[in-house]
C-alpha cells in the first residue's frame, strides 16, 4: 500500500490507489446491489478483462460521516487479513473523491436472498451444504475472535457453482478475551 493523503483522518494507510489510479484500471459496469451505505457495481480490470464486485461506499459530510468511516475501517481490516472459502475476498481498495471502493471477488450467483425469493426452498442436501457453509465460516471468524453480528441471506452471496461467501462485515467487531468488545 502506498499511503495516499485521505481526506478522511485515520483511513489513509488502508487505501492502495487513487481515483486516477482506479479509472486507469478498471472499466464500470451496471449496478449489481445496494445497501443501506452502499451500491455495488460490476468492473472489469482492463489489463485481464477479469470482473469484479466494487463496493461504492459515500464519504458523507453528515454524522453518518463517522459511522461509515468507522464501519469501513472495520471492513477493510477485517477482509485483509480473514482468509477462507467462505468468506468474501477484498482484491484492492480505493479513494475516490466522494466514496470510499472495495474491489471484491465477483460472486455471480447473488444473494442467497434473492435465491431464496426466486427458488422458494432449496432441496436438504443443497440447504445442508450452505448451512455447512456457513458455518464453516462463522467458525473461522470466531476461531479469530470476529463476531459478524449481521449473518443474514442478503450477506450471504453465491458464485456461479452455488459456493457460499459471507459478506458486510462493518458491523464486525474484534473479541479481545480479556477486554471484551473492540
Amino acid at each position: 500500500m502506498d499511503g495516499m493523503t485521505s481526506s478522511m483522518s485515520g483511513l489513509s494507510d488502508m487505501y492502495d490507489r487513487s481515483l486516477r489510479n482506479f479509472e486507469e484500471q478498471f472499466d464500470v459496469g451496471q449496478i449489481i446491489g445496494r445497501g443501506s451505505f452502499s451500491i455495488v457495481r460490476a468492473v472489469r480490470r482492463k489489463g485481464d478483462k477479469f470482473v469484479f464486485a466494487a463496493k461504492y461506499v459515500e464519504k458523507g459530510t453528515t454524522l453518518l460521516d463517522r459511522k461509515t468511516k468507522d464501519r469501513m475501517k472495520t471492513e477493510v481490516r477485517l477482509l485483509k487479513r480473514l482468509q477462507h472459502p467462505n468468506i468474501i475476498q477484498l482484491h484492492d481498495v480505493f479513494e475516490m473523491e466522494k466514496s470510499i471502493v472495495l474491489v471484491m471477488e465477483m460472486a455471480y450467483g447473488g444473494e442467497l436472498f434473492e435465491q431464496i425469493l426466486k427458488r422458494g426452498r432449496f432441496e436438504e442436501n443443497e440447504a445442508a451444504v450452505l448451512t455447512y457453509q456457513i458455518l464453516d465460516a462463522v467458525s473461522y471468524l470466531h476461531s479469530n475472535n470476529i463476531i459478524h453480528r449481521d449473518i443474514k441471506p442478503s450477506n450471504l452471496l453465491l458464485n456461479s457453482d452455488c459456493h457460499l461467501r459471507v459478506c458486510d462485515f462493518g458491523l464486525c467487531r474484534s473479541i479481545k478475551e480479556d477486554k471484551g468488545m473492540l
